[in-house]
């Protein structure tokens, strides 16, 4: 169905490219509804869900929306520490993206 965790893979992937092509509006709106599956699927504080709000934080990055982005980005920042502590890669690559 259109709910599906798969589906939101897709979408994710979807919202790469767009990223790539440097079509920000449409990433965004893959990214939104890829979020929103996760969310729906895992619960708002899964891993996946930090990877949806930490892509969606560059697409507000790229789109010079700074609040936005690092509303994202913050969020993402705590799932991750939440759910691996501090001292993962994965937090690294948060904190990265809020200093950048």
């Amino acid at each position: 169905g259109h709910d599906h965790i798969d589906v939101a893979a897709s979408l994710n992937n979807i919202g790469t490219v767009y990223g790539a092509l440097g079509e920000n509006e449409q990433a965004l709106a893959k990214f939104e509804e890829s979020l929103r599956i996760k969310v729906k699927n895992l619960g708002h504080d899964h891993m996946d869900v930090a990877a949806s709000l930490d892509n969606m934080g560059l697409v507000y990055r790229n789109l010079g929306k700074n609040k936005e982005a690092l509303q994202k980005h913050e969020e993402a920042l705590r799932i991750r520490v939440k759910n691996v502590g501090h001292d993962h890669m994965d937090v690294a690559a948060s904190l990265r993206n809020l200093a950048v």
